[in-house]
């Protein structure tokens, strides 16, 4: 008989009255009965039919719940738990609902000492948790954690820091859920819990386990997952502050502030004296860096911009720097005494170092900081005026980018963009000094770049590396914040051995070198034009690569052409045989600049363009064979072509070479020109 009948559901409810005791005979037919009273259940309130009337007035969930204490077998425990889940998500009558929440199985279920060393118990269990949370409105939620003595949040929190990424992410939204709840005595259970320092207790751990990785790791794989699971619970912190219960909002802001970010992170950063519970100084200006990135709490996250960037801070954070308080003391005041603050005067001494690492720890701290709140930057009360301070910060980034020291790539690319960003705020509207900072770095990688090709063992192969790096740094995003590479926070590291980009390392050889310089060169170069656009070429994108040009030309690879048409017409073309292609006769058409190879139409009338490069881009080399020239298109093509006539082979040999000689000279003249007229 059919359970979406009225009569088979009510004959569904007295077999199960009937088989609740459960044994090896009936097991599975308890099961089935379980399930069919489920489906049969929420198909009918779907359906307008009530069939819930029939299923509370013979108190099945106390059957339920007579069965869940037998503990018979863990099939039956599982469809239990999945009988409850999809009946609080699929009921949607709120009397139905209702009934279920005030129901004792209901409130049992969640404190049943189910076997949690089973993942599939666990699984079912906070699927269960998740459903009660999310899947009823918060009056009911409400009811339901007053009614059961909190048992949900007691449940969640189980498995707050579970290993399995979906358990943990259930049980967090289960906790986010219940902080939602506007309700004195469940926020007053919250606060007394010690959730708050548990959770921060949590973070201090996990960045821990990042110090342990950076200590032992010899690829970033590892530490990428250690830190993924920091941001994870970042994000976590993020969205308990985006609900927007200040009463939490401030209980957890203190905490982060007494417990982690004042006593261990900024102690860490500013104290000479080591004491035990002190960060690596690149762990933790790295957290404190997502903390700005990742926190959107107006007034915390000011406050850490505060820290970063006034010269003075009240006395009352420094005294919790040097002496952390426990965690009954009252909530963190700013007294009205102020003191020289530590980790401002870190970071500028910081930014004024030649340690790589350092350098970009710290600008990527102020580049979080100044997208939050610059106006705390421009504005900081200090002893110099507000332009002064401003002054010394643009110097130190100009610093980075005239040093004579190999930084990496990635350090002066943030140095560039923070100096973009702060040009658009300068109090010299004239830009005088972010001007000569350009201008000396400019000019002086431009003599490095020029000394480099004078210099380079192929000029050839120096234009082709000059190519790429225009589209690299053409690519570069100078309107997003920049995430810092990991290897900045490692203590020491052969960044040979890792597989790290060159943008993101010191380079390796002399080819490296060649490359990272012209980088850098083109890279000044963009941020000259993006400060100063009106000194850009007139009439010129200078986004276009001065090379690009002279690869063009106005026949196309692939395109047919007739022969009277007007880019052949008059062109001298040279029969030739290709090894290894089909219909192997190819005809070469005379240019002064390119190398163009075709082939003829059957009917002869016309031609199809198949290899087209600038004579600079290809090299010939003479093969033992009477007649045979042997072409290498831009090293990674190789073509061997058979004359019928000698005359013919000397004659277009001695030619190709004399213009792939006055190719190369005029390319590298061309760029020779473009360097110094940027210089």
């Amino acid at each position: 008989m059919s359970k979406y009948t009225e009569e088979g559901f009510n004959e569904l409810l007295s077999s199960l009255t009937k088989e609740q005791n459960i044994n090896s005979s009936n097991i599975l037919q308890v099961i089935e009965i379980l399930r069919s009273l489920t489906e049969g259940l929420i198909w009918a309130e779907q359906n307008n039919l009530n069939f819930f009337e029939a299923f509370e007035s013979q108190d099945i969930l106390s059957v339920c719940l007579k069965i869940l204490r037998m503990e018979f077998d863990k099939e039956v425990t599982i469809q239990l738990l999945q009988s409850a889940n999809l009946m609080i998500h699929n009921l949607r009558n709120d009397s139905h609902k209702e009934y279920l929440l005030r129901s004792e199985f209901y409130k049992e279920v969640l404190t049943h000492p189910f076997d949690f060393t089973d993942d599939e118990i666990i699984d079912n269990y906070m699927s269960l948790l998740k459903g009660l949370a999310v899947n009823v409105s918060i009056p009911q939620l409400r009811q339901y954690m007053l009614y059961n003595g909190f048992t949900l949040y007691t449940g969640a929190m189980m498995f707050f820091n579970y290993k399995e990424p979906l358990i943990r992410t259930a049980s967090r939204t289960v906790v986010l859920r219940i902080l939602s709840v506007d309700e004195e005595s469940i926020d007053r259970f919250i606060l007394d819990s010690g959730f708050f320092y548990n959770l921060v207790n949590h973070l201090k751990e996990s960045i821990i386990n990042i110090v342990r990785s950076t200590a032992a790791s010899k690829t970033l794989g590892k530490l990428d997952l250690i830190i993924e699971e920091v941001v994870d619970l970042l994000y976590h912190f993020n969205d308990i502050f985006n609900i927007g219960r200040e009463i939490f909002n401030r209980k957890l802001s203190d905490v982060l502030l007494k417990a982690l970010i004042l006593p261990i992170l900024i102690s860490s950063i500013t104290e000479n004296k080591l004491k035990p519970y002190h960060l690596p100084i690149p762990v933790s200006i790295y957290i404190l860096s997502k903390f700005l990135y990742i926190f959107n709490y107006p007034s915390l996250v000011r406050t850490l911009v505060f820290l970063v960037f006034s010269p003075d801070l009240p006395k009352s954070y420094y005294e919790v720097i040097i002496n952390p308080p426990n965690r009954d003391s009252p909530y963190l005041e700013e007294s009205e005494e102020t003191v020289k603050n530590p980790l401002n005067a870190s970071i500028m001494s910081f930014l004024s170092c030649k340690e790589d690492n350092l350098l970009g720890l710290s600008m990527s701290l102020v580049q979080s900081a100044l997208l939050n709140a610059m106006d705390i930057f421009l504005n900081c009360p200090t002893s110099e005026s507000s332009q002064e301070n401003y002054s010394q910060f643009v110097s130190l980034l100009g610093n980075v980018l005239m040093a004579d020291e190999e930084l990496r790539f990635f350090t002066c690319f943030l140095a560039g963009k923070l100096l973009f960003e702060l040009s658009g705020k300068a109090f010299d509207t004239s830009l005088k000094l972010e001007r000569e900072i350009v201008t000396n770095a400019l000019y002086k990688k431009a003599g490095t770049v020029m000394n480099s090709l004078n210099n380079f063992y192929d000029p050839i192969l120096f234009i082709r590396i000059f190519e790429d790096e225009w589209d690299f740094v053409k690519e570069l995003l100078w309107d997003e914040k920049l995430e810092l590479p990991l290897n900045y926070i490692l203590p020491s590291v052969d960044e040979r051995l890792m597989q790290i980009p060159l943008e993101n390392r010191r380079p390796f050889g002399d080819d490296d070198l060649t490359r990272y310089e012209i980088r850098l060169f083109l890279l000044y170069r963009k941020l000259n034009y993006l400060i100063f656009p009106a000194e850009a070429p007139e009439g010129i994108d200078y986004n276009s690569c001065p090379l690009k040009a002279l690869s063009t030309h106005f026949l196309e690879v692939g395109k047919s052409y007739h022969m009277n048409a007007g880019h052949l017409k008059g062109k001298q073309t040279t029969k030739t045989i290709v090894k290894g292609l089909t219909n192997s006769v190819r005809f070469i058409i005379d240019d002064p600049n390119f190398f163009i190879l075709s082939q003829k139409s059957y009917d002869g009338s016309s031609l199809t363009i198949e290899y087209l490069v600038r004579y600079s881009r290809i090299q010939i080399q003479d093969r033992q064979e009477p007649n045979v020239m042997m072409v290498h298109i831009e090293q990674k093509t190789q073509l061997v072509l058979t004359f019928e006539d000698f005359s013919v082979w000397i004659n277009l040999k001695n030619k190709i070479e004399k213009r792939i000689r006055e190719c190369k000279e005029n390319d590298v003249k061309l760029l020779r020109g473009f360097i110094q007229d940027t210089k």
